[in-house]
């Protein structure tokens, strides 16, 4: 198994922005929220989120995050949380990934090939 420091950076550098693109385009898209409201709340500039939700910058691994099933629950779930005004915690949803073993060998396989 990983060790934590290095799951930790891949999580960070690979597996984060696009969960944070995930969870942009969730908000803009399905739930309404304006541009401005989601970097706010997931600690992104407007323009960054402007770029992902028109697709203008690509998310290397949100095509695949969104296919895995187990994944795309767990962030479904977290966007709930964050309309009901939780804080946006990165921790909080690699804690979620790394409780479920196959989720977990998932992600990390997703992150190698990018």
């Amino acid at each position: 198994m990983h060790t934590v420091k290095a799951y930790c950076e891949t999580y960070v550098k690979k597996v984060l922005p696009a969960i944070k693109a995930y969870i942009a385009c969730t908000l803009v898209r399905k739930h309404g929220y304006s541009q401005l409201k989601v970097a706010k709340i997931i600690g992104m500039k407007q323009p960054a989120v402007n770029y992902i939700v028109t697709g203008r910058r690509p998310i290397h691994c949100i095509v695949v995050l969104e296919r895995t099933p187990e994944l795309k629950k767990i962030l479904d779930d977290y966007i709930e949380d964050l309309k009901k005004g939780f804080p946006f915690d990165p921790c909080v949803i690699c804690k979620r990934i790394t409780s479920n073993e196959a989720l977990y060998k998932t992600v990390l396989q997703v992150a190698s090939e990018i």
